[in-house]
C-alpha cells in the first residue's frame, strides 16, 4: 500500500498523533519523515513552529514544491510554512481528515497537494483549505475530538448524503471562494438539508421554526435569537439563489458558520437527531 504525505500548518507539543488506522500526523522532525521530506537542516521553534529548514536537492520534497511552482502558480504561500505531514492510506481518507479539521474549529490547516513516499506521484485534494487567519491548534482534547470526528465520519450510514455534505462544506471553508455570498450559501445550503422537512409547505416557517427550537433544546441558544437569526439565514440564502447578490455582514457569515459547524458536529454522531419525526415532535411544545 502507497501512503500518500500531505504537508500542512498545525499548532501542537505533539511530534505525532495518531488519528485512525488509515491516517496519522507526524511533525517533521519525526526521524522517519524528516528522511522521507529530505530535510537536511531543521529548527523547530515553539509549538512546533519551524523557524528554519533546508532541503537535500532532489528529495521528495523538493520535487513536490517544484511541482507545484511549474503547475500550480495560484498555490498559496502558506504551504511554505507546514511543519506537519498527514500520512494517510488513501486519497479518500485524506479528504475525511480535511473535512474533520475545518469542522473542529476554523482555521487554515488542512492538506491540499500530497506526494507519494516514493516521490513519484502527486495528489490533489481539490480544495485549498487556506481560509481562516490562523493554524489550527491541536492539544489532548483537540485531538480527542478530532479522532471521534473522524470515527463517526468513516462509520456515517448515509454514505451519498455525506459526500455531499463533506464537499459543500469543505468549499464553503477553503480558500477557493471569492465572493462571501457563495461562501454564505453553501453552508446555508448544509443547515436546509438538515433542518428542512421532506414536505414542501411552509419551508420557511419550518426552518425558523425547527432551528430554533433544535439549538435551544440542544444546546441551550436563545430560542428567540435562534429564530431571527436563521429566518434571516433563509432569506439571505433565497436572495442569493434567485436574485444572484446579497448584502452579508460580519456578523452574518459567523452566524451562519457556526450553525453549521455545532448542527454537522452533532448530526455525525446522531443523524437521528434531525429525522422529521423527531423535529416535529420537538417543535410541538410551547415556544418559550
Amino acid at each position: 500500500m502507497d501512503i500518500h504525505y500531505f504537508p500542512l500548518v498545525l499548532r501542537s507539543p505533539f511530534r505525532s498523533i495518531r488519528l485512525s488506522d488509515a491516517a496519522s500526523l507526524f511533525r517533521f522532525d519525526v526521524p522517519r519523515i524528516r528522511h522521507l521530506v529530505g530535510l537536511k537542516h531543521l529548527t523547530i521553534g515553539n509549538e512546533g513552529a519551524i523557524t528554519s529548514m533546508q532541503h537535500l536537492p532532489n528529495s521528495a520534497w523538493s520535487t513536490w514544491w517544484s511541482y507545484l511552482r511549474s503547475n500550480d502558480p495560484t498555490h498559496n504561500v502558506r504551504l511554505r510554512w507546514s511543519n506537519f505531514v498527514l500520512a494517510a492510506s488513501s486519497r479518500e481518507e485524506a479528504v475525511r481528515v480535511a473535512f474533520a479539521l475545518k469542522l473542529l474549529a476554523e482555521s487554515f490547516s488542512g492538506p491540499y497537494v500530497g506526494f507519494s513516499a516514493n516521490g513519484n506521484s502527486i495528489q490533489y485534494l481539490v480544495f485549498r483549505p487556506w481560509h481562516g487567519s490562523q493554524p489550527l491548534t491541536l492539544g489532548r482534547s483537540e485531538t480527542a475530538q478530532l479522532r471521534a470526528l473522524l470515527k463517526a465520519v468513516s462509520k456515517f450510514r448515509d454514505k451519498a448524503r455525506l459526500e455531499t455534505i463533506i464537499e459543500l462544506y469543505r468549499y464553503a471553508e477553503s480558500a477557493d471562494v471569492l465572493p462571501r455570498s457563495h461562501r454564505f450559501l453553501q453552508l446555508a445550503i448544509i443547515l436546509e438539508m438538515l433542518f428542512l422537512p421532506k414536505q414542501k409547505q411552509e419551508l420557511r416557517y419550518r426552518f425558523h421554526l425547527r432551528m430554533a427550537k433544535w439549538f435551544s433544546h440542544v444546546f441551550n441558544d436563545d430560542i428567540k435569537t435562534v429564530a431571527t437569526q436563521s429566518l434571516r439565514i433563509y432569506d439571505l440564502r433565497s436572495a442569493i439563489a434567485h436574485q444572484g447578490v446579497a448584502k452579508i455582514s460580519d456578523a452574518e457569515m459567523t452566524n451562519v458558520k457556526d450553525y453549521t459547524r455545532r448542527a454537522l458536529r452533532r448530526y455525525l454522531i446522531d443523524p437521528t437527531a434531525f429525522a422529521d419525526a423527531y423535529l416535529d415532535d420537538l417543535c410541538l411544545g410551547t415556544w418559550q
